[in-house]
């Protein structure tokens, strides 16, 4: 069963409730980057770790900003997020 498939008014969950009209109707996905001078690390995915090949950039963040980190090759955002409070 696909994400989409859980949102359908059809969707069987009954490999985990008994009951029958259940209904899912909103999905909450949170993740944990981390991001410092030596590596990138999304804390959902553990084994993802990719280490910066190049000279590091020094960045000051002094007020809330969005993220996102996006794949050129399949044209696609793997993460996508805001920062409230950067300090």
């Amino acid at each position: 069963m696909g994400i989409a498939d859980l949102l359908d008014k059809g969707a069987d969950f009954s490999g985990i409730t008994q009951e029958a009209q259940l209904k899912l109707s909103k999905v909450v996905h949170k993740v944990v980057l981390q991001l410092d001078e030596k590596s990138f690390k999304a804390a959902e995915f553990p084994m993802v770790m990719l280490d910066m090949a190049s000279e590091p950039l020094t960045f000051h963040f002094n007020r809330p900003f969005i993220i996102m980190i996006f794949d050129h090759f399949t044209w696609s955002s793997l993460f996508l997020g805001k920062v409230v409070n950067p300090t």
